[in-house]
């Protein structure tokens, strides 16, 4: 059953016209836009949105029903109280970003939140507006555009760029992908989605879990094995929570190369009893096993650009994979 099928308060936005908190600008929203497969957009409705003097922008929402959708047994205070907080820790984040000018991080232009009754029940809608994009990396619009590999190469230095502003600030991004990477134009990215971030210098929802982000992209060592990254006062520090985004990035590669995420293929190289759901000893102990399998990717990876490139990019192409091994290197510590 999609999103939009589900009775939440946040899809039934369309046509109000709400106010922002930060800036006081009322926003009309226009239309609810209907989510991509794979998008991960499992936590919000979004919609493209105008205010007054006309500016066209995309407006995320989110409810208390659809936030804690999967926190198990909370109790509605403990529910409100835990989407309150997602809510006003991404808010923090997104300000921080936009107060040290980090161009390459989209932008929120606005957030709040509006209470109304829906099917009887009243409850309340967070939203943050964005300055609007093109669509994802993944779009068609996006695909077709693609000629050579000039474009994507781009597309990776301005990502690389927005994790180096990010990290200045320690903060972690924590769920890197092909849908959190928007397109202005044929010449800007940006990252987006910062819900599952985490900072040193300011509190939130994830400090004290180890994997916040999308199980399909998360590097080897958040894949359930036994591994203890650093805390303080059970916060885990940015300086363990860097190398995650260092392999999203080198995974973000293999995507533009074979079409693919690196962590699936990764797995198919493991032997069921080296998976994380069946080895009973430490990631130290299985290390050797899944640098083994790191090894058998990076060969596939060779052999994909050999077949599915134009021979002509092939010295180029080629000359990348030394960067994606050491951007996804399994052992966390010689990681990038």
């Amino acid at each position: 059953m999609s999103l939009l099928q589900l009775d939440y308060h946040a899809s039934a936005l369309e046509g109000m016209t709400i106010k922002g908190e930060k800036h006081g600008d009322l926003w009309t929203i226009v239309k609810r836009l209907e989510p991509k497969p794979t998008s991960g957009g499992n936590f919000s409705v979004c919609y493209d949105v105008r205010n007054s003097s006309g500016r066209i922008a995309f407006l995320k929402a989110s409810d208390v029903k659809l936030i804690t959708k999967f926190s198990g047994k909370l109790t509605p205070a403990e529910r409100l109280l835990a989407a309150t907080s997602e809510f006003l820790f991404e808010c923090r984040i997104l300000d921080a970003c936009s107060g040290n000018s980090l161009d390459k991080i989209v932008t929120a232009l606005d957030h709040g939140s509006v209470t109304f009754e829906h099917n009887g029940i009243q409850d309340v809608v967070f939203f943050i507006i964005f300055e609007p994009a093109v669509g994802d990396v993944r779009s068609s619009a996006v695909r077709n555009a693609v000629i050579s590999p000039a474009w994507f190469l781009k597309a990776l230095h301005n990502v690389a760029v927005g994790v180096s502003q990010l990290h200045r600030l320690k903060i972690a991004h924590n769920d890197i992908k092909p849908s959190n990477v928007l397109v202005f134009d044929r010449t800007l990215q940006k990252l987006a989605d910062l819900g599952r971030a985490t900072s040193d210098d300011i509190s939130g929802p994830w400090d004290a879990d180890h994997c916040v982000g999308d199980l399909t992209y998360t590097p080897p060592e958040m894949w359930g094995y036994k591994f203890d990254p650093k805390r303080i006062f059970n916060k885990i520090t940015f300086e363990s929570r860097a190398p995650c985004d260092i392999y999203l990035l080198g995974s973000l590669m293999v995507f533009f190369l074979a079409g693919e995420a690196l962590t699936p293929i990764l797995r198919s190289f493991l032997q069921p009893h080296h998976r994380a759901e069946n080895w009973n000893e430490d990631y130290e102990a299985v290390l050797p096993y899944i640098l083994t399998a790191h090894d058998e990717a990076m060969q596939l990876l060779r052999k994909t650009i050999e077949s599915d490139w134009d021979q002509k990019y092939h010295v180029y192409l080629l000359d990348l994979l030394p960067l994606i091994a050491g951007l996804t290197c399994p052992d966390p510590r010689r990681r990038g």
